[in-house]
């Protein structure tokens, strides 16, 4: 059996006992505590509580200690409640039956936990010796129920809890306040198991979780061999693509759709490190795959499909290649989940090959990269699109970057709101240069041409810049360059020869 921990107590605490006392024993039958504050440590964690309050009542008897009874133990602190009751098993076996209840304040708990080395357990993932630039926390509730048996031999455990609300959130350097990445409203966990005391392995025979939009059903095992731990899960989880689609519309700007039911294996492993400067997700590997039965990926209709996608050694990866509208979709995407800061990064490639452009399109993404065709009501004709440099960073979408060109096969644009504008200044420039202030200046049917073409583009600091993109209208020639603010502010030059 293990060592028992190195416990330490702080603080200022106010306590009144009920029992019995002679020179022989001590036998206390009830209590109550209050402190303010209390700083609770063991070496891997501390737990600092500005005020607690709680009351005992049961049986502590110094003479027989393994026939504790807790009748009722109650304890509130700023950041967690607990109810709990324990005894001896009444079979005479030696081991001993209880049960609490439990609430979690996540936002002031992980504020409270203090990591090993001074850190709060609320900059997530740790980092040995490298502040994050940007801190994550977390806010909600989580409230259930606990039952355990326990000897000096062994454990067996059932967990039933209940979450409301759970966010998790990201703060930027530069940012004032913290951002929602990730939002749970309803979370339901049942977890049953058991824990071996000479080994301080332990199993996790059913896990279940329940969300809104996903089901997961899998186990888990821990073992510790020395200094080192690993942890394996497996199982299945079945979720809404739909539902996933609208979760994840943050990230991806709702350029992702996705349709249909999908099961799919869930197989995780993680093992720690003894490299005490190697990030805590050094060790993790996992295997799943993402399908969908339709999906929608910037305005271009996918059929069905999976996507696999793994970690190795704490580096995400995940690509894929897609014949559609007469062209190809391809994307090589990983991330490095060591790092202080969650980036995505796309392999620089063409990513879209020979695709035809539609008007949802123009509607969403390319407006930023092609002005003239935002909001367009018809356009026809094929693009590709080639990134050589494409950074993503959910957590802070302003630190975002994104180079390429844009290649344009000979494309007509129909009325737009701003080709509108563009169109009627032509005309008008043209009726001035032709001296024939008589004609119409109705846009209504104009179309723009776009000939072949390469557009070179980049985004940065929320801004996309372009240069050089060329139309043509009637038998007048128009290029412009400028940028457009991701919140739709426009600097734009446009030049007629």
């Amino acid at each position: 059996m293990s060592e028992p921990p190195d416990l330490k107590l702080a603080g200022n605490i106010s306590v009144a006992v009920g029992g019995r006392i002679d020179l022989s024993h001590v036998e206390v039958l009830e209590a109550n505590w209050r402190s303010q504050p209390l700083d609770f440590s063991i070496p891997q964690f501390s737990l600092a509580e500005p005020q607690m309050v709680g009351s005992f009542k049961g049986r502590v008897d110094t003479n027989d200690l393994l026939k504790l009874e807790v009748e009722k133990l109650e304890v509130q602190a700023t950041s967690f409640s607990l109810g709990a009751r324990d005894s001896a098993n009444p079979d005479g076996s030696g081991s001993r039956v209880g049960q609490a209840r439990f609430l979690v304040d996540l936002d002031r708990i992980l504020q409270n936990v203090q990591a090993a080395g001074g850190t709060s357990v609320a900059v997530l993932p740790p980092v040995a010796n490298t502040p994050p630039a940007t801190q994550y926390s977390a806010s909600g509730r989580l409230q259930g129920q606990l039952a355990w048996q326990f000897s000096s031999q062994a454990a067996a455990f059932n967990i039933n809890a209940n979450g409301e609300n759970v966010v998790l959130l990201s703060k930027a350097p530069t940012a004032i306040a913290p951002v929602p990445v990730w939002e749970e409203p309803k979370l339901n966990a049942t977890i049953a198991g058991t824990w071996i005391a000479a080994s301080g392995d332990a199993n996790i025979e059913n896990m279940q979780i329940q969300l809104p939009w996903m089901n997961f059903a899998g186990n888990v095992a821990y073992r510790a061999t020395g200094a080192q731990q690993s942890i394996a899960m497996k199982g299945q989880a079945i979720y809404d693509s739909v539902a996933l689609s609208t979760k994840i519309a943050p990230m991806t700007g709702a350029q992702v759709q996705l349709v249909g039911q999908q099961t799919v294996p869930i197989d995780v492993t993680w093992s720690s490190s003894i490299d005490p400067t190697a990030s805590s997700l050094a060790g993790l590997k996992a295997v799943t795959r993402l399908g969908w039965e339709q999906a929608r990926v910037a305005g271009i209709q996918l059929g069905k499909a999976d996507v696999p996608v793994t970690i190795d050694a704490g580096q995400l990866a995940t690509a894929a290649e897609f014949a559609v509208s007469g062209g190809k979709l391809r994307w090589d995407v990983t991330s490095d989940l060591t790092a202080a800061d969650l980036v995505i990064v796309q392999k620089p490639m063409t990513v879209l090959e020979n695709v035809e452009i539609t008007p949802e399109m123009c509607q969403g993404w390319l407006k930023y990269v092609a002005p003239l065709v935002a909001e367009a009501t018809s356009i026809d004709g094929k693009m590709s699109l080639r990134l050589d440099d494409a950074r993503l960073t959910p957590a802070d979408p302003t630190r975002q970057t994104v180079a390429g060109q844009l290649i344009m096969h000979n494309v007509t644009v129909g009325p737009g709101p701003l080709s509108n504008q563009v169109i009627s200044l032509v005309k008008q420039l043209d009726a001035i240069r032709k001296k024939d202030f008589t004609q119409a200046v109705s846009t209504q049917k104009v179309w723009m041409n776009m000939p072949e073409q390469q557009i070179d583009f980049k985004m940065a600091d929320g801004r996309v810049t372009h240069r050089n993109v060329n139309v043509k209208v009637g038998d007048a020639n128009i290029s412009t360059s400028g940028s457009v603010t991701v919140d739709g502010q426009l600097d734009m030059l446009a030049t007629m020869p």
